[in-house]
């Protein structure tokens, strides 16, 4: 490695360690304040478990900071690019790279191969740390706000894919397992009900069956098309889940685009920090933008535009026909990186 990559990398660095500490004392800063009125109540329920109040805060942000560094990352990244070369612009030292020969393309190459490192980094948080500490953050997001009881969920009606209406009382997560459902068949003149249905196989593939002694001929075979991504709790959660359990769910239920969705989304994340410094290069590295809160205007400007438009392809992919989820999942990345790399090549 080059004395030029090692001196760019360092700068780099810098902005991404400043960026990453401004963004995690922001989270931690506003939860905090909007957790205070919960103290008392926090204390009391962490205590069940045996944690003081401090230890359990200090347990929770552990847990969630990954899923903040993933959400969050990318545009860090961004931020530490937009640093690194304002500062070189800033201090006339572009120019004589390109003087010697160098392009830009060369000069950003330090850059590119540390975000690569970095998106391995967020990939490994997204298919490990957050799915592997998921329902611990579901513990202590309970606790610290003084609910000690066992998790459970109104679910309402549930409808499956043949049309079969479920009436539940409510859903037990940890269990897996449906409270008091009345189901009502519209090809049949008389519902069922069953005291509880019991999710049996793994996350992907299995069924639900009632109690031994509910069983009637005919039950689990109309059973077997409620699934548990139906459950609209279960779907709010798919954004912790990792690529292979989602791989299971979606080939268990190929039809839902909400699956599919959070699908594509793990086999697009790695490209999202590449795609915000292809946009944010040339700007910076045009000599007419100087001054560092245009650098900084643009960042939140393009980080909210990328958001904005993976945010529309995607719900337009999970409530609409205009576009398939595979659409969906790349379109924005295609167009933002197309235009990153015109911008790149034009010269001043």
């Amino acid at each position: 490695m080059k004395i030029l990559d090692r001196y760019i990398l360092r700068i780099f660095a810098s902005g991404l360690l400043a960026g990453g500490v401004f963004v995690a004392g922001l989270y931690v800063l506003i939860h905090f304040i909007t957790r205070v009125g919960n103290l008392t109540e926090g204390k009391e329920a962490l205590a069940g478990i045996g944690v003081g109040v401090f230890g359990g805060y200090c347990r929770y942000y552990a847990l969630h900071l990954p899923e903040v560094a993933v959400i969050f990352g990318p545009y860090v990244v961004l931020f530490a690019t937009m640093y690194a070369l304002h500062h070189l612009e800033q201090n006339n030292e572009l120019v004589p790279m390109y003087t010697v020969g160098l392009s830009r393309l060369r000069v950003t190459l330090p850059i590119f191969l540390a975000t690569a490192v970095v998106a391995a980094g967020l990939v490994g948080l997204k298919e490990i740390a957050i799915p592997g500490g998921a329902d611990d953050m579901e513990l202590y997001s309970r606790l610290i706000r003084g609910n000690d009881e066992p998790p459970s969920d109104d679910v309402e009606l549930i409808q499956d894919d043949r049309g079969i209406i479920y009436d539940c009382e409510t859903w037990l997560p940890d269990e897996r397992r449906l409270v008091d459902v009345f189901m009502q068949d519209p090809t049949a003149s008389k519902g069922r009900r069953f005291s509880s249905l019991q999710w049996v196989g793994d996350s992907g593939r299995g069924h639900f069956e009632p109690p031994s002694e509910e069983i009637l001929p005919g039950d689990l075979e109309k059973l077997s098309a409620l699934h548990l991504v139906d459950i609209p709790n279960e779907r709010r959660r798919l954004r912790r889940l990792s690529f292979t359990v989602l791989r299971e769910r979606f080939q268990g239920r190929p039809d839902r685009k909400d699956i599919a969705v959070a699908l594509y989304d793990h086999v697009t994340y790695p490209f999202t920090p590449f795609v915000l410094i292809l946009m944010g290069i040339p700007v910076v590295m045009r000599r007419r933008n100087r001054h560092a809160m245009t650098g900084v205007a643009f960042c939140l400007v393009l980080s909210l535009a990328f958001f904005s438009a993976t945010q529309i392809t995607q719900r337009m992919a999970m409530h609409g026909d205009l576009s398939s989820p595979l659409i969906a999942a790349w379109l924005p990345y295609v167009l933002f990186a197309a235009v990153g790399v015109v911008l790149l090549e034009l010269r001043d």
